[in-house]
């Protein structure tokens, strides 16, 4: 099946206590089946993990969007 990715990235990547730019540690992927009349696809959502390298702040991701059947692909 062909694939769209799409990264879903924070609103910010900028250290909530002030200390700067935060640093990606990983990301979380999930797939997702989309159906378009007469075509299925995969879409891979990519959500990339910061952290503050220079203090023991949160780590920052995005939401993960809603699925259209709760608890489906």
């Amino acid at each position: 099946l062909p694939r769209v990715e799409r990264i879903i990235e924070p609103a910010s990547t900028l250290c909530p206590c002030g200390c700067g730019a935060m640093t990606k540690i990983g990301e979380d992927v999930s797939k997702r089946l989309d159906v378009i009349p007469a075509q299925w696809r995969v879409l891979v959502i990519r959500r990339p993990k910061y952290i503050c390298r220079r203090c023991t702040g949160p780590v920052v991701q995005a939401h993960a969007p809603e699925h259209v059947v709760p608890g489906g692909l």
